[in-house]
């Protein structure tokens, strides 16, 4: 296949050219591949860890951490032709209604996609009668039983672009967009783990997320930095996150147990954390500083390898509509993140 690579430096290019590949949590491997075909022509090194694709120098001081994946569905079994209905899961564990999960999806045609080539299957409508998820084939491509799982995607769709907003797929090809563009500008300098499994996993009865950064935290360096990059979700609480107020730089992780107390698991590395303000300050970037509820996969690696030492901090742009067809981003908000990311990598390098 010939694949038509974007510009690295423009970010807002490179998400487009993400979203032409599906890479629905487990079955991120055609999106995976065609990544590497893009490290080949720009001549990056790169390598996996698990199953995750690492980019760009082992002896980086610097690790960026993205999840490539992004939520779904799965089909497990039934008969996929014209006109059937099957059942799918949605690829996490859910408390939400049913019937708010397909509102996620509205009037979004569904696809079918084969796990290795990413090739399309056959294209649906999902439904609930609030028991189960459903799909209508409108169009197979072929007639085939399904044995093994089929991964589901939201068709492909570029960015809408209104007034310095974007709206779309954003979660997370704005971190692994930026991941791109870091390393490929200075790959012996910065590394990036495009990492997997961060979205679900309960249709499998797997814990939601972070299988990928789990796959990696025992082979983690401690002398290198990881960057978590990922999408923070507006929130309505006492600390509102608000989109168009500059990325959110989150201070801690923490899970509250079952007597009510919160466990904090990480803290963001004070080194870190004063080179970000103060490269802020400097270049007149708005940031938001969050500590509260909420966790990313390198908490969710440090909760399943509590004896590793982790030095992290997190730079995140602020969504609306998190885990939607219409996840909404403030283009200053995105080119801010990546801003944060560059100011951070050279004041790090000059306190090394």
């Amino acid at each position: 296949m010939n694949h038509k690579f974007p510009n690295p430096s423009n970010i807002q290019d490179t998400i487009n050219w993400l979203l032409e590949y599906y890479s629905i949590t487990d079955f991120e491997a055609a999106a995976q591949k065609v990544i590497e075909k893009f490290c080949e022509v720009k001549d990056v090194p790169f390598r996996y860890i698990g199953s995750n694709l690492f980019i760009g120098s082992d002896e980086a001081k610097i690790m960026l951490m993205t999840h490539i994946d992004r939520v779904g569905f799965v089909a497990t079994g039934g008969v996929v032709k014209t006109g059937s209905i099957i059942t799918v899961q949605y690829i996490s564990e859910t408390k939400k209604k049913f019937s708010e999960i397909v509102g996620r999806f509205e009037n979004c045609q569904l696809v079918g996609y084969d796990p290795i080539s990413g090739n399309e299957l056959f294209y649906a409508r999902l439904f609930t009668d609030e028991i189960s998820f459903y799909l209508e084939i409108n169009n197979a491509v072929s007639e085939f039983t399904i044995i093994e799982p089929i991964p589901v995607s939201p068709i492909k769709t570029k960015l809408k672009i209104d007034n310095g907003i974007a709206m779309g797929v954003l979660d997370n090809t704005c971190g692994v967009a930026i991941g791109i563009k870091n390393v490929f500008s200075r790959p012996n300098q910065i590394s990036c783990l495009i990492s997997t499994k961060e979205e679900g996993g309960g249709y499998k009865g797997f814990q939601n997320g972070g299988r990928g950064a789990i796959e990696f935290i025992g082979s983690y360096n401690p002398k290198a930095l990881i960057v978590v990059v990922d999408v923070r979700p507006t929130i309505s609480s006492s600390q509102e996150i608000v989109v168009g107020n500059g990325p959110v730089l989150r201070l801690e992780e923490s899970r509250k147990k079952e007597n009510g107390i919160r466990e904090k698991l990480l803290l963001a590395d004070e080194q870190a954390l004063k080179i970000l303000r103060g490269f802020a300050l400097e270049n007149s970037i708005k940031i938001q500083e969050y500590r509260g509820s909420g966790i990313t996969e390198i908490g969710r690696a440090k909760e399943s390898m509590r004896e590793v030492a982790i030095r992290c901090c997190w730079i995140q742009p602020p969504v609306l509509n998190n885990h939607t067809i219409n996840e909404v981003v403030s283009l200053q908000d995105l080119y801010s993140t990546n801003l944060l990311v560059e100011g951070l990598l050279e004041g790090w390098l000059r306190n090394e």
